[in-house]
């Protein structure tokens, strides 16, 4: 099943060392420099002394510009629970805003390297999936622009789902068949669906396209690879980062191990070897 960058990101950052990643839920909102969380009873010093970045893992409203934004942390209040951050948001953090804390680890730069470090040491270039939206026509045409991020000329699109139900979630999606259902018409590199079937105007479509990369870029980038090898990978990286040399051995023996392990357990395929008789 296919893991997104920021799945990767925070699967590396829990497991590396204790309390490296904190999760939250603004629950009274703030403004572009802050929030109070009632629910961060961590220490004094626990975010503010050390090394540590904000990521805003959802946009709400107008603050949809903060989504996937990081900042680092300058501030902690244990009084109020306050934490503070720079540079300034585009937009105020509003109540509902989910957050990740980073320790020691810029989530965007040093996760990063290490996990496409760990992914081009272990598969070399390989798949990455990119997800994108668009909507039914309101007009007769039948036609819809496909997004650049699901179909350019690196990225082919594969795969494309209509909304059904009463909420386009993960749960209310129905796969198009592609002939039967709609038409892929390519100019120039510009791909245009051609939808044949009654469309209602507004309805969600889902398009995944896939490109050929050595490395992960936007937090929704997905990879087939097995997570856990690239996240072992990952958290020796960032050892080696650290200097730090009992980290190094750890992860390294583990990812190891689970390498052996991951291989061991894959079904063996029979290859039908051609034979030629001569004479």
């Amino acid at each position: 099943m296919p893991v997104s960058f920021l799945d990767l990101k925070q699967q590396v950052s829990r497991g590396y060392r204790l309390r490296a990643l904190t999760q939250g839920t603004v629950p009274t909102g703030g403004n572009l420099t802050l929030f109070l969380d009632g629910n961060r009873q961590e220490p004094a010093g626990e975010f503010d002394r050390v090394d540590a970045f904000i990521k805003f893992t959802n946009g709400l409203g107008l603050a949809s510009v903060n989504l996937y934004t990081v900042r680092r942390v300058t501030g902690f209040s244990t009084g109020n629970q306050t934490l503070t951050f720079a540079p300034a948001l585009t937009a105020s953090v509003p109540s509902g805003t989910t957050y990740d804390i980073y320790k020691n680890f810029d989530p965007d730069a040093d996760h990063e390297l290490a996990i496409n470090s760990s992914i081009r040491d272990q598969f070399g270039v390989r798949a990455v999936y990119t997800v994108a939206t668009t909507v039914e026509p309101s007009d007769d045409t039948h036609r819809v622009t496909v997004p650049s991020a699901a179909g350019n000329t690196m990225t082919r699109l594969i795969k494309v789902e209509r909304a059904v139900g009463s909420a386009d979630s993960d749960y209310h999606w129905d796969e198009l068949e592609e002939h039967l259902e709609y038409r892929v018409v390519n100019h120039q590199g510009a791909l245009t669906l051609e939808l044949q079937y009654p469309t209602v105007a507004s309805t969600v479509l889902r398009l995944t396209g896939m490109r050929p990369s050595s490395e992960l870029a936007a937090d929704t980038d997905l990879t087939e690879e097995p997570p856990h090898l690239i996240v072992l990978g990952a958290r020796k990286y960032l050892a080696l980062q650290e200097g730090d040399k009992a980290g190094i051995e750890l992860w390294g023996r583990e990812l190891e191990k689970a390498k052996r392990d991951y291989y061991m357990e894959r079904e063996t395929e029979t290859l039908t070897v051609p034979r030629f008789r001569i004479g």
